[in-house]
């Protein structure tokens, strides 16, 4: 250890030499340096500034803000406390820090957001020797341990590396204090024994870490080994928990600060296998993906890899990992890959995974992928042209099926799929219906189903199994060559993967693709988008990776609902094959039926009651939509204001509403047919006035009456 007498310091939180921020007002080539004796300057003079350009330092020689940096360079000079929680005077806690420090010399000031009923607190401890930045992270968790035995409760933030301590900023209230002896400097060496302890402690929980990282490695071996992919292997051997002990996040009450922020708040949570970090460092460094709206980022344990050990570089992750990592053969998970995609003659790059070719080695001749000669065996792997469900799902491919919530996904597919079984079309033993959309009480319900037809019901939680293993099964399941004829019927496909991260979703379609492939079928049961499209149908939810990858997808929605009956209709946005493009079923709305009373009212509903339904639905939907109009222009057309000029004007007086939406909506209800949603038919007066006659749903006469004309000819 050393003897310093200065450290950095900076003005605002952006303040920083970061390279990658030249020609930014916040960029500074490098920190200004101060010593104690500006401190106690500050003290008795404190700045009065808002805190994005208040002073702040951070007690080492080395000039960086970045953590890692400053915990393998830095050299420190002091320690300090941040006490926002407490109901201590200034002079109370003065006295407890004196305690600790030995009546060495310390500061005390109120934060600029100190008030008088809510305390706000700075204590800082000048060192007589320096310390490294291990040391430093070290001293400051001790010297919070000792203020939280004291009862006072310290901003963990403060034990990080780069973490900048505001210097004295006049508020609403403000006070300071010079405590101790002013030629005597605390000693380290004081702590001796609780630093000790301290190392231990950290030591284990290092050991720890790296056991469950070296675990971790060999776990991802396992699984790559057995067919699951680079990416999802990692995932499933590090949880975000292990990633972020490694890559030096801190956890405070709950959520995790991450290492690149310089702020105190901890901005990152955990979200299943997702974290989510609003901290601001973490968006401009790159990390991970960043959302729709810019105001976060998020990834998984293996974009947390990418980020911390490959420099953010993915293609070096996927590279390095795959080169370093074998299968049950021995081969580079690379070159299996390689293999793999040849077989499968998918167009890849093959010469970027290919090493060099020697200057004298033979020439690069592709016939060695050709698969001239394996027809015969390729045949015997294809499926007879079977339904699945009704004319909608061919065996051997992938469809999916998007409803919004309650509109009979679940139903129609449960009856599609017995009608199937009972007509012999498929072998009930060779389905698996994973229910991960039920209550307990649903799932015995269906279980029942599963039991009196034939075909097997599995559920997460139940018998070990669980969803976030299902792409790894399909690998084994394909690895084995039992993929042929097995029907798998996903409830809901969000159970399964994340349908709004593309990365994700292209991941698992391509497992899926290769579980088709080889023979298996998928169906997946998603929901639709919460908003319609310009004809008002409904969307599929989520990126298009699902939809790109999969053969057949249709939407299911409601074109008939009374207290009766509800008519659904099944309509194909993407095929291959010979599915049925549009399909239409009824089924029970009666309250208080039983599941299965409610599966045997399904029926089928030919196509021209289908079509009437959807038109009358349409129409429905427009009148409901332009209610507040067409009210407006009945009753000013009731008052005699019936010419379009007039009309459209009153009625844009009377709602607020544009012109142009007015005129739309008058053109929209413009007919002789109230049953079409007609509301005002439209007559010619003299001058080419366009007069407006109201519509009444028991007019039998649609043609202008002598009535109506002498009321025309009149205006």
């Amino acid at each position: 250890m050393q003897s310093i007498n200065t450290f950095i310091s900076g003005f605002g939180k952006h303040y920083t030499n970061n390279p990658e921020k030249i020609g930014k007002a916040c960029y500074h080539a490098n920190f200004p340096e101060i010593g104690l004796a500006q401190i106690e300057t500050l003290l008795a003079n404190p700045q009065a500034v808002d805190k994005d350009k208040a002073q702040w330092a951070i007690f080492s020689s080395l000039q960086s803000r970045v953590h890692a940096e400053q915990r393998k360079s830095g050299l420190y000079s002091a320690l300090w406390c941040d006490i926002d929680d407490t109901k201590l005077s200034i002079n109370e806690l003065t006295e407890k820090l004196s305690s600790i420090a030995n009546d060495c010399l310390i500061y005390t000031y109120t934060s600029r957001s100190h008030k008088t009923e809510t305390p706000k607190y700075r204590g800082i401890i000048p060192l007589s020797i320096g310390v490294t930045g291990v040391e430093y992270e070290l001293l400051q968790a001790i010297l919070n341990d000792k203020l939280t035995k004291l009862n006072v409760t310290p901003d963990k933030a403060a034990e990080r590396a780069a973490q900048p301590c505001y210097l004295p900023n006049k508020g609403d209230v403000y006070e300071h204090r010079i405590s101790g002896n002013p030629n005597e400097k605390f000693a380290p060496e004081t702590w001796k024994s609780e630093l000790k302890a301290k190392r231990t402690a950290n030591e284990k929980i290092l050991q720890d870490v790296e056991q469950k990282r070296q675990q971790a490695i060999v776990n991802r071996s396992k699984s790559i080994a057995n067919g699951v992919s680079v990416i999802d292997a990692f995932n499933q051997s590090h949880s975000i928990e292990l990633c972020f002990s490694m890559y030096g996040y801190t956890k405070l009450s709950g959520r995790w600060l991450s290492p690149l922020s310089q702020s105190k708040t901890p901005a990152v949570i955990i979200k299943g296998n997702k974290w989510i970090s609003h901290h601001g460092s973490d968006i401009d460094h790159g990390v991970g993906s960043l959302s729709t709206d810019g105001t976060c980022c998020f990834g998984d344990a293996f974009d947390l890899a990418v980020f911390f050990e490959y420099r953010n570089d993915r293609t070096a992750a996927l590279k390095d990992l795959g080169n370093t990592l074998h299968t049950n053969e021995g081969i580079s998970i690379n070159k299996a890959n390689q293999r793999e995609y040849a077989a499968a003659n998918e167009q890849v790059n093959t010469m970027a995974e290919f090493d060099n070719l020697a200057a004298n080695a033979p020439l690069f001749d592709l016939t060695q992928f050709s698969l001239n000669g394996s027809s015969k065996e390729m045949e015997s792997k294809m499926l007879e042209d079977k339904f699945v469900l009704g004319r909608m799902a061919i065996l051997g491919q992938a469809t999916a099926f998007y409803a919004k919530p309650n509109a009979g996904k679940t139903l129609m597919t449960l009856w599609l799929l017995i009608d199937a079984i009972k007509r012999q079309e498929i072998e009930g033993s060779k389905v698996f219906y994973i229910n991960a959309d039920d209550n307990h009480k649903g799932l015995v319900c269906k279980l029942k189903l599963a039991e009196k037809n034939g075909f097997h019901m599995l559920a997460p939680s139940y018998n070990n199994f669980d969803s976030n293993d299902f792409l790894p099964m399909l690998n084994t399941i394909i690895s084995q060559g039992t993929a042929s004829g097995t029907i798998i019927i996903l409830d809901t496909l969000k159970k399964f993967t994340d349908v709004m991260d593309k990365k994700i979703g292209t991941e698992f379609g391509k497992v899926v693709r290769a579980f088709v492939s080889n023979g298996g079928t998928v169906i997946m049961l998603a929901h639709t988008n919460k908003h319609r499209d310009g004809d008002g149908k409904v969307i599929f939810s989520g990126t298009s990776d699902i939809v790109d990858d999969i053969d057949c997808a249709y939407t299911l929605d409601i074109v008939g609902d009374d207290p009766f009956n509800r008519t659904v209709i099944f309509e194909n946005f993407k095929s291959r094959g010979d599915v049925v493009k549009k399909i239409s079923y009824s089924y029970s709305a009666t309250e208080g039926q039983d599941y299965y009373d409610l599966l045997n009212s399904v029926e089928q509903v030919d196509e021209a009651r289908a079509t009437k339904l959807q038109l009358q639905k349409s129409i429905d939907e427009k009148l409901a939509k332009n209610e507040f109009i067409i009210e407006a222009v009945s009753e000013a057309i009731t008052e005699g204001i019936n010419t379009k000029t007039e009309l459209a004007e009153r009625v844009r007086q009377n709602t607020g509403i544009s012109l142009s939406k007015v005129h739309a909506v008058l053109k929209a209800h413009e007919g002789n047919d109230f049953s079409k949603g007609d509301r005002w038919r439209v007559s010619k007066a003299d001058k080419n006035k366009h007069v407006y006659i109201l519509l009444s749903a028991w007019a039998e006469d649609d043609c202008l009456t002598s009535t109506d004309y002498k009321t025309a000819k009149a205006l």
